[in-house]
């Protein structure tokens, strides 16, 4: 509960009020299944720039297992991770965030 409380005070601190509402509200897209959104989006703009799914990892300071799970929809980033990786792959980080419907 500690964490959780600390975790949330970093992020009110640190964070954008538009930062902080897409935090409050990272809920994950579902498809009708039930199951996480494929993000392809995100696929299709790493591999047109020839990039690696470790080169991201690396410069987002995550591990390439936790990409990928981000990748296939299965996590999804916090508002600082999904900044890193949209710097690197050069799109706006809010795409991680908007419906898809």
């Amino acid at each position: 509960m500690f964490l959780k409380v600390s975790y949330f005070l970093k992020t009110v601190l640190t964070c954008s009020l538009k930062e902080l509402i897409i935090e409050l509200t990272n809920v994950p897209q579902r498809n009708l299944l039930g199951g996480e959104v494929m993000r392809r989006w995100l696929k299709e703009i790493r591999m047109s720039q020839g990039i690696k799914q470790e080169e991201i990892a690396d410069s987002a300071e995550i591990s390439r297992g936790y990409y990928a799970n981000i990748e296939r929809g299965d996590k999804t980033p916090s508002v600082s991770v999904a900044k890193r990786i949209a710097n690197y792959l050069k799109f706006d980080w809010t795409k991680f965030f908007k419906s898809f419907n």
